[in-house]
């Protein structure tokens, strides 16, 4: 019993010990999961923290911060403290270190870090590279939901980089990446859909994903975006959402987008024209070194838009593009050498940069070679055949008016072999596309039956009016004389009449004789009216040779118009001072005898001078008179004599008359000493 009852007073002391420690027990992992529970709230609070200072790019205490919460297990403060070692902000880099709390991230199962950490090995950034070990890791990432993972892998094997380029497997990891709202993965997508990157080409799909990454503040489709916009690539033409896409973009920093904005406000494309708001997107982007930046800002300077015009400052810009291969800028670099615009004239260093240019296909850059071969210009030597190379060039790449030069070097023979069937290929290519100098010249073969071609008197009518018809003044001319003539149409006085006209107005300078049209059919009676009004017309529009006619007829008069000195010397002076050599010798006359004007011999001799500049013998021989006289000009016989005998060498029946004379009258004497 006694037993019994020890038995069972000791049973139940030893239950009560039991329950005690049990109780103990509870009351232990109470309290731990409480302190875990505090540590998980303190470490939460302090990654907070770490965001904010993150967001205000206060790295060190960002990583501060996240050292704390990391140590008090926090999985995300462990990876963000690893990235921070591996890319050293806010702490020195440190690649044990990062590995180290990458991995334990990825053991608390971060699958970011994981990610992280699979491609640490992939890239062999820090680690040894093992590419074998980073795919496995990546890939548990990434199936087991990780967006970011899913992204890297799809990237991966679109690059084919450390693996073999998969598309379909590309755009599956892509897509994964991207449903869950990855913005560079919706990026990738869109792009993938744009190449036809294992997908079908789908400019709609891509214009959707990347408007969904450009909402997430993508500055790069944020910039594509905008580009889908100016094209028209999977949405409709829209300049102004063009330009607020290009605006979040070029905020962001990114130069392509800041270059293209500025673009936007120079030509006025979905914003008002602001050539000011072009030249400050512009310089942005230029010094960041964005090389179509850097051109356009030489061009703004150099055209003075939004900014002082300074072609020292745009010679200098347009250097730091061209050096960097911009064709435009290589272009203009030649251009202010050969000028003298900014830089000190250097004939040889503009060829340099027109050749770097033309040999990227710049037109004219092509035609500056060629000019500079034609006319011996830059350190070359002139060689019509090297320049002939050039021009064809330009042709082939479909300028009309070099196809027009080199089927004229063809019909001609220069810098070529003389070859007309070749030279109307030429004209035709240029003809059909709508050059009027090559339909002039195609009606020329045709009309007369050369380069191989049947004579069509026909055909060429219809190309010379094609090229008349667009304002070629000398096509006009041909038609008048056609029409004449009554070439191949019936002869018509007013048509041809018509086409004078045209071709006048138009700047052709032809014989003055031609200028009044149908002479040799008007009435004799009515010639000199009819003369006089068309000359008229003609002067009233400012046509120089018709201003000269009309001057020499108020100098003589006729039936269609008194005389009139004053009249004369007013349409004389117009034509003279335009440079027209026979107005000049005219209107020095006027001057020396008096006509219209008063005699003023030193007028006389300031236009006679302008004629002979030009070797009108005509007045050489009146200048050598007013020297030998000292009229108007300091007496000096040997420089007179020089003028007339000029002047009778050209044929100056007075000049020779005049030099014969003189030699009669001479003293032996004079004539020693002479020899």
């Amino acid at each position: 019993m006694k037993s019994l009852t020890c038995g069972i007073f000791s049973g139940v002391s030893a239950f009560s010990v039991l329950f005690l420690s049990f109780f103990f027990f509870l009351t232990s992992v109470s309290l731990a999961e409480e302190a875990v529970k505090q540590d998980s709230k303190q470490a939460e609070t302090l990654y907070d923290a770490a965001i904010k200072e993150e967001k205000a790019e206060n790295y060190s205490q960002a990583v501060e911060l996240w050292r704390q919460a990391a140590e008090l297990g926090h999985a995300e403060a462990q990876r963000k403290l690893g990235i921070a070692y591996l890319d050293g902000l806010g702490i020195e880099v440190d690649g044990d270190e990062a590995i180290k709390w990458l991995q334990k991230a990825a053991d608390a199962g971060n699958l970011r870090a994981l990610g992280n950490l699979g491609c640490m090995f992939m890239d062999g950034e820090i680690v040894e590279k093992d590419a074998e070990k980073g795919l496995k890791m990546l890939r548990e990432a990434a199936e087991k939901g990780d967006m970011t993972a899913q992204g890297n892998l799809g990237a991966y094997y679109f690059e084919g980089e450390y693996i073999e380029i998969n598309e379909i497997e590309a755009v599956k990891w892509t897509r994964k990446a991207a449903e869950q709202g990855n913005e560079v993965a919706e990026f990738n997508l869109s792009v993938a859909y744009i190449e036809g990157l294992g997908v079908e080409k789908d400019y709609v799909e891509a214009a959707k994903w990347l408007r969904k990454a450009a909402e997430q503040g993508n500055e790069v489709a944020e910039f594509n975006l905008s580009v889908a916009y100016i094209e028209g690539l999977g949405v409709e033409k829209d300049y102004v959402e063009a330009a607020k896409w290009l605006r979040k973009a070029a905020e962001k920093g990114l130069a392509d987008a800041q270059q293209n904005l500025g673009v936007t406000y120079l030509y006025g494309h979905g914003v008002e024209k602001d050539e000011t708001e072009a030249v400050k997107w512009f310089q942005k982007a230029a010094e960041q070194g964005q090389v179509n930046a850097q051109y356009y800002l030489g061009y703004v300077y150099f055209h003075d838009l939004g900014v002082k015009k300074d072609e020292m400052e745009a010679a200098k810009w347009f250097q730091k593009a061209a050096e960097q291969g911009q064709v435009n800028a290589q272009y203009y670099l030649g251009y202010v050498y050969f000028n003298d615009l900014g830089v000190e004239k250097d004939d040889a260093e503009a060829l340099k940069w027109y050749q770097k240019a033309a040999d990227q296909g710049h037109i004219a850059s092509i035609l500056a070679v060629g000019e500079a071969y034609l006319k011996g210009l830059g350190g070359v030597e002139k060689d019509e055949t090297e320049a002939v190379k050039w021009f064809r060039k330009a042709a082939e790449l479909g300028h009309l008016d070099s196809m027009t030069t080199v089927g004229e070097a063809y019909f001609y023979g220069h810098g070529v072999e003389k070859d007309e069937t070749e030279a109307v290929k030429w004209f035709r290519k240029a003809a059909e596309q709508g050059n009027a100098s090559a339909q002039c010249n195609l009606g020329m073969t045709y009309f007369n039956g050369l380069g191989g071609v049947e004579k069509d008197e026909t055909e060429g009518i219809k190309w010379f009016r094609k090229a008349a018809e667009q304002e070629h003044a000398e096509a006009q001319y041909v038609l008048g004389v056609i029409y004449r003539e009554g070439a191949g149409v019936e002869k018509d006085e007013a048509e041809a009449v018509k086409w004078f006209q045209k071709a006048a107005e138009n700047g052709y300078v032809a014989e003055p004789k031609t200028l009044v049209p149908c002479w040799e059919d008007l009435d004799t009676e009515k010639k000199d009216e009819q003369a006089v009004k068309w000359i008229q017309n003609l002067a009233e529009l400012e046509i120089t040779e018709a201003e000269y006619i009309l001057g020499v007829f108020y100098t003589v008069g006729s039936e269609g118009v008194e005389k009139n000195g004053e009249e004369a010397v007013k349409w004389l002076q117009k034509a003279a001072k335009k440079g027209y050599c026979p107005a000049q010798n005219a209107l020095g006359n006027m001057y020396y005898w008096g006509i219209g004007v008063e005699k003023d011999y030193a007028e006389a001799a300031k236009w006679h001078q302008k004629a002979v500049e030009q070797k009108d013998p005509n007045s050489q021989y009146i200048l050598g008179l007013l020297y030998l006289s000292g009229s108007g000009v300091p007496k000096d016989t040997t420089l007179a004599l020089e003028w007339i005998q000029k002047a009778a060498n050209q044929g100056n029946i007075q000049a020779k008359e005049f030099l014969e004379f003189r030699a009669q009258e001479k003293r032996p004497e004079e004539m020693e000493n002479e020899e």
